[in-house]
């Protein structure tokens, strides 16, 4: 097609402009290749100004004469409404003409609206099926999102190996989060042997593309001295960056290193203000550790009330640590009337997430 030379420059020198006559030309012989070029050019602005709701007009035309590719992309201008109104129901039924015939970024959108129930009921076992029909072609985002169900049981039985293996897949062909991911399993020993060494290799490549997470958890391995010599300034310098990356839990540890003396000299003001701002987007250690401030007078007046205050946001928020702490406030009457009931009702909430002071607890103290 002469269109597609001046595309890309085929054998002639590269026009934009002219490649889009000849598509024209070709589309009003009702041709369905030359209508999707156009479609993309449309949507691009290439060789024309950008007209969107044309672009739509096109896809949806050589959708119907039933191309994989245009009923993707249709439906992906329907999910976002962009150029047309938005109409998430028909970009499913789109979706789904073009994940039939094998297309697998269609087959990953509908893993996603299976996911979050856009244009369908939530469906978790679902939304894996589709997943692993678009991984199983390796696109990188579907293996992602298939790994994470696995490892987290989410429509499928746990299975920290498969999520490994997915994860692995992903982040073979550079796949970010994954690659952290990957970081953090061998971190953890979840579906592989546990190697800091590896965990700390994978979160420096993660690192490097930009992932605030890996950032951090570089961090911690400087922090506890894990597959690497334990440094408090370069646990310090990682966690900074990670922070003005706006990772939350960074912020937190920037605390902790102000408090403890790590990397920095101690100040307790400083370690304070980090805490709130931690604690200001919700971080529930952030308030506990504000909680602690108040109650050993660490940086800000003793404050008992106010020790309970944030120990009972941390709780609500469904942080262990909180809920075992605010359960002890209630049992011995700290700021608060004694109320058994409610101390056993937070403490074996935080027992029942692993909390090992919240299991003592429950043993000792409220055993049937």
């Amino acid at each position: 097609m002469v269109g597609v030379s001046y595309d890309f420059g085929k054998g002639v020198d590269q026009d934009k402009a002219k490649a889009v006559e000849y598509y024209r030309m070709a589309a009003n012989k009702r041709s369905s290749a030359a209508l999707y070029n156009l479609a993309e050019s449309s949507e691009e602005g290439e060789g024309v100004k950008v007209d969107k709701t044309l672009a739509a007009k096109y896809y949806q035309i050589v959708a119907d004469n039933g191309d994989d590719k245009a009923q993707n992309n249709y439906a992906h201008m329907l999910s976002e409404g962009d150029g047309i109104p938005q109409d998430l129901e028909e970009a499913f039924r789109y979706w789904l003409l073009s994940a039939k015939q094998g297309n697998k970024n269609a087959q990953y959108q509908l893993g996603w609206c299976y996911y979050y129930g856009e244009g369908v009921e939530i469906d978790k076992k679902k939304s894996n099926y589709w997943y692993k029909k678009s991984a199983d072609q390796g696109y990188d985002a579907a293996q992602f999102e298939l790994a994470d169900s696995y490892e987290n049981g989410e429509g499928c039985k746990q299975n920290q190996k498969l999520a490994v293996r997915y994860y692995k897949k992903a982040a073979e062909q550079g796949h970010m989060e994954a690659i952290c991911n990957l970081g953090t399993c061998y971190a953890n020993g979840d579906g592989v042997e546990q190697d800091y060494t590896k965990s700390l290799h994978y979160m420096k490549i993660a690192a490097e593309l930009g992932d605030e997470m890996a950032v951090h958890n570089i961090g911690v391995s400087y922090k506890n001295g894990e597959g690497v010599e334990k440094v408090g300034a370069k646990a310090y310098e990682y966690f900074k960056k990670a922070a003005d990356m706006g990772y939350i839990n960074s912020l937190y540890e920037l605390g902790e290193c102000y408090l403890e003396g790590i990397g920095v000299e101690k100040n307790e003001q400083k370690a304070l203000e980090y805490y709130r701002l931690a604690a200001e987007k919700d971080n529930s250690d952030a308030l506990c550790a504000l909680a602690y401030c108040y109650c050993k007078g660490l940086g800000v007046e003793k404050d008992l009330a106010m020790t309970f205050k944030y120990y009972q946001m941390a709780a609500e928020q469904g942080g262990p640590d909180g809920q075992y702490n605010l359960g002890i406030c209630y049992e011995n009457g700290e700021s608060v009337p004694v109320d058994m009931e409610k101390a056993k009702y937070w403490i074996k909430l935080a027992a029942e997430q692993g909390d090992e002071d919240a299991i003592e607890e429950m043993e000792n103290t409220f055993k049937d």
